[in-house]
C-alpha cells in the first residue's frame, strides 16, 4: 500500500479551517452538509435530463444523461482501483479532531480519504457540462456548469473543514475528475453506438408501456 505525506502548510491550513468551524456552533452544523448533501443532486440531474428528452422527444438530452452515468461509472470504478494501493487515514482521526461522521448524511463512510469520491464526482460533471455548454453554444448548460462548479468547489471546502479529507485528496480527484470528463467526452463519438442502443430499448419501452 501507497501512501504520500501532506505538505505542512496544508496540514495547518486544515488544522485552522476546523478550529474556525468549531467556533461557531451556527458553522458546526452546517458545514457537514455544505460538505455531502450536494451528492443528491447529481443523480437528481441525470433524471431530469433523461425525462426533460423523453418529454420533449431530444436525443440530445438523452445522450448526456447517459454520458453523465458514464462519467459516474468511470469515477466509480477508477476510485475502487485506486483504492488498492493508497492507504491515506481519515485526517480527523491523525490530527485527534472531533469526529464528523455522526452529522453527516451519509455516515458509513470508507476508512482512508484517498481517493475522494464526491471531489471527482463533482469536477467531472461541471467539466462535462461546462464542455457540453461550448460543444452545443448552449447558455442552460453554461449555466448549470458554473453552478455545479461552485458546489464542487464548496464540497471540496466543506470536506476539508470538517477534516474527512485533506486538501491534496481533494485536489488530486479534482484534476482526475477533469481528466476523466475530457476523455469521456473525447470519444463521445465511441459512446454514442452504446447510447443509440439504449435509447432504442428505452423507447421501445415506453411505446409498449402507452401505446
Amino acid at each position: 500500500m501507497y501512501t504520500f505525506p501532506e505538505p505542512q502548510f496544508l496540514s495547518d491550513l486544515l488544522q485552522s479551517a476546523n478550529s474556525w468551524m468549531h467556533a461557531s456552533q451556527a458553522w458546526s452544523h452546517a458545514m457537514p452538509y455544505l460538505a455531502d448533501s450536494w451528492v443528491f443532486l447529481y443523480p437528481v440531474l441525470l433524471v431530469v435530463m433523461y425525462l426533460i428528452g423523453i418529454k420533449n422527444k431530444t436525443v440530445s438530452h438523452k445522450i448526456g444523461a447517459l454520458y453523465l452515468f458514464a462519467c459516474a461509472v468511470g469515477i466509480f470504478v477508477l476510485n475502487n482501483i485506486i483504492k488498492l494501493f493508497f492507504q491515506r487515514p481519515r485526517p480527523y482521526k491523525l490530527l485527534d479532531l472531533p469526529t464528523p461522521e455522526e452529522e453527516l448524511m451519509l455516515q458509513n463512510i470508507p476508512t482512508d480519504s484517498f481517493p475522494s469520491d464526491h471531489a471527482a464526482m463533482s469536477m467531472t460533471i461541471a467539466v462535462w457540462l461546462w464542455i457540453r455548454s461550448q460543444h452545443l453554444n448552449n447558455k442552460t448548460y453554461r449555466t448549470l456548469g458554473t453552478i455545479f462548479f461552485i458546489i464542487a468547489l464548496i464540497m471540496g471546502f466543506g470536506r476539508v473543514t470538517i477534516a474527512i479529507h485533506r486538501p491534496t485528496d481533494i485536489l488530486v480527484w479534482w484534476i482526475v475528475g477533469w481528466i476523466v470528463a475530457g476523455l469521456i467526452y473525447g470519444t463521445l463519438h465511441y459512446w454514442k453506438k452504446i447510447f443509440a442502443f439504449l435509447i432504442w430499448i428505452e423507447e421501445r419501452i415506453i411505446k409498449a408501456i402507452w401505446f
